[in-house]
């Protein structure tokens, strides 16, 4: 009697392997989705702080920065960010602060879509 029941252990049913496949196949769709905003987001943060870097930033108006950002950006094929929109600024004595702040709104399935939300704060002492 104790070979019997071991002979009915016989693994995954297909119905188990159906879920495996079904659960790998969407965690792969929404990994498609949603990686690249956040390769976008590296890069957009990448440029802002190189941006920051460069020595003649605290010269520069606003509509500089936004125009080298937007063809720094345009450079690694991002062309739909809008630094106007997402970008805040202020100028106080002695220092320059900046504030990120959007959201991208990507559709999974039917009608269920993803809200990713971006925030970065930066500061330039002077």
């Amino acid at each position: 009697m104790g070979g019997s029941g071991l002979s009915r252990q016989r693994g995954m049913s297909a119905s188990g392997w159906f879920l495996v496949i079904a659960l790998i196949l969407g965690a792969t769709s929404v990994g498609v989705r949603l990686v690249p905003h956040y390769l976008d987001h590296e890069i957009i943060d990448g440029q802002i702080r190189s941006l920051l870097e460069n020595p003649g930033f605290v010269d520069m108006s606003r509509g500089q920065i936004h125009d080298r950002l937007k063809a720094a950006l345009k450079r690694n094929n991002i062309r739909e960010f809008d630094s106007r929109e997402a970008l805040e600024f202020e100028k106080r004595s002695g220092a320059v602060t900046m504030d990120l702040f959007y959201e991208v709104r990507e559709p999974l399935f039917w009608n269920v879509d993803v809200i990713l939300t971006f925030e970065e704060h930066y500061e330039k002492v002077l």
